[in-house]
């Protein structure tokens, strides 16, 4: 996408004055060209069959779907269409979910506006964004010790060293333990990591994880 192209959006929300403060706020934006507005799932789908929407910004709590019902089903509809989620919900269950049926962003409602037209710019040009405190929900709560399979990983061509820092990366270890638990130095520890990033092609660890979960569970 050029970085002068206009996006259309998509605010899937059934509260009046969350989609009027969003609206009132991404309008003056530069890079916005129409807004759509959908107070339920029904009408996304609608909405998404009959126009190119660029990022759909999507509310968990939908009167008529689960928003990550509706996320699946807008994947299926539209690949190109990233998804924001925007919500209130935070439990695990929720944001790895999100993540797996195909979200590229995951947001509470109480993020600032600006940070979340930043986080717009970077999701349409192909970025994953976590809020802080849903980075720590997958660091501290995720355990997928024994669900990474050998067969899953022969795409990637990593080594059993990689394999290893990979499953603890996961499960939301740092390099000090890792270098511990695996008894390497940590510039060893950093080393493969930075390969395991090369390799998953992202840019650092949170999106590695999110692409673990989404390509090995």
């Amino acid at each position: 996408m050029d970085n002068n192209e206009k996006i259309n959006l998509l605010i899937v929300e059934d509260h009046t004055l969350t989609v009027f403060g969003l609206k009132t706020v991404l309008n003056t934006k530069d890079f916005v060209n129409e807004i759509f507005e959908a107070q339920n799932g029904a009408k996304a789908i609608s909405i998404i069959e009959k126009n190119i929407i660029d990022i759909a910004i999507v509310d968990l709590g939908l009167p008529d779907i689960n928003g990550i019902e509706l996320t699946k089903k807008i994947k299926n509809i539209s690949k190109n269409t990233k998804i924001i989620i925007l919500t209130s919900h935070n439990n695990q269950e929720e944001v790895i979910s999100s993540l797996k049926n195909g979200a590229n962003a995951y947001c509470s409602k109480e993020i600032d506006t600006k940070i979340l037209c930043e986080v717009i710019n970077h999701v349409r040009y192909g970025a994953i964004w976590l809020d802080p405190c849903v980075s720590k929900i997958i660091a501290d709560n995720l355990s997928y010790k024994n669900t990474l399979k050998d067969k899953n990983l022969e795409s990637f061509n990593f080594t059993t060293r990689e394999k290893e820092i990979l499953k603890l990366l996961i499960n939301g270890y740092d390099n000090a333990q890792m270098s511990k638990i695996l008894s390497v130095s940590l510039h060893t520890v950093k080393a493969h990591i930075c390969n395991i990033l090369q390799k998953l092609n992202v840019k650092d660890r949170t999106q590695a994880v999110i692409k673990a979960i989404k390509l090995f569970n």
